[in-house]
């Protein structure tokens, strides 16, 4: 069975190419409050994604969108990219559903959608399936949902039969499907009758197969076996629950003793970074955590 790469090189939506590394973000509504209300907002939800995920310069490999989140699996090749998107996301949905439901509505007022690096070859497997398995939430099994990535997976890049290039339609008329003033003119995407950008056309679906070793009976397997109260736990939860300061200043204080064999504040700024990065990654704070707590300024947190 052949190796699955969890990080990889992929050519960016700028055209540049770099190494990039897997992200769960998941956005969700104020006291899980509903944020599509009908068959047009799960649809511009939706489209948002592949719209949001390229004026971050991410790359989308597994998304799905229901009535009062979304969750999406997103190749970057830095966290301040996987941030970029996943707040990018909540402005451009907010400002499309005040516009249609009138002012003051604040969807995402005060909620966290922090990107969570998926660490191991185990998380993005499972990960994408979680995704997709969120369906089941609103009695639709994965493969009779329409709105997520599911149907693009082990697709061989098949579109539906009643389908449109994007590049063929009228700059007029993406607007008004896609509720965007952005040029797309340059994306290799297709929509179906209904104005939905199909998955098929901008998920990174190589990289979601190569997961599952090119073998649709392996993905099918892992679907049937995935925890899904583990995933939303490491996904979801975790990552929200507020670390205090001095739970932070602890680990860094014990990883100092036992890296260096001294004190965290007489540690360079050279010696704190590796520290740094394995507390993000074990813990799950968030760099502005990081950076009030361990005294550290954040643009020199995030990497």
């Amino acid at each position: 069975m052949k190796k699955f790469n969890r990080i990889v090189q992929r050519s960016l939506p700028d055209g540049k190419v770099s190494k990039v590394y897997p992200f769960h973000v998941c956005t969700e509504g104020k006291e899980n409050r509903v944020v599509c209300r009908d068959e047009e907002d799960l649809r511009v939800s939706h489209n948002f994604i592949p719209i949001c995920a390229r004026r971050a310069n991410v790359i989308v490999f597994a998304d799905c969108e229901l009535n009062t989140h979304m969750h999406s699996g997103i190749l970057a090749a830095n966290y301040q990219d996987a941030v970029n998107f996943s707040y990018g996301y909540k402005l451009s949905y907010s400002k499309y559903f005040q516009n249609k439901y009138g002012k003051g509505t604040g969807i995402y007022n005060r909620t966290d959608s922090s990107p969570i690096l998926l660490e191991d070859e185990y998380h993005v497997r499972n990960a994408i399936c979680y995704i997709v398995k969120n369906s089941l939430d609103v009695g639709f099994p994965p493969d009779k949902y329409k709105w997520s990535s599911y149907s693009s997976i082990f697709s061989n890049g098949a579109h539906l039969v009643n389908c449109r290039k994007l590049s063929s339609i009228s700059y007029r008329e993406q607007r008004s499907l896609l509720k965007t003033g952005d040029n797309l003119s340059g994306c290799d995407w297709y929509v179906d009758e209904d104005g939905m950008i199909l998955p098929s056309s901008y998920c990174d679906t190589e990289y979601s197969e190569s997961a599952f070793s090119a073998d649709p009976r392996y993905f099918l397997r892992v679907m049937g076996l995935t925890d899904d109260r583990r995933m939303e736990q490491l996904l979801v939860k975790d990552h929200l629950e507020s670390k205090s300061i001095k739970e932070l200043i602890d680990v860094a204080e014990e990883r100092s003793r036992k890296r260096y064999g001294t004190d965290w504040e007489k540690l360079s700024f050279s010696e704190k970074i590796p520290i740094v990065k394995a507390i993000f990654y074990s813990t799950g704070a968030s760099p502005a955590q990081l950076s009030r707590s361990l005294g550290l300024m954040k643009d020199k947190v995030l990497w």
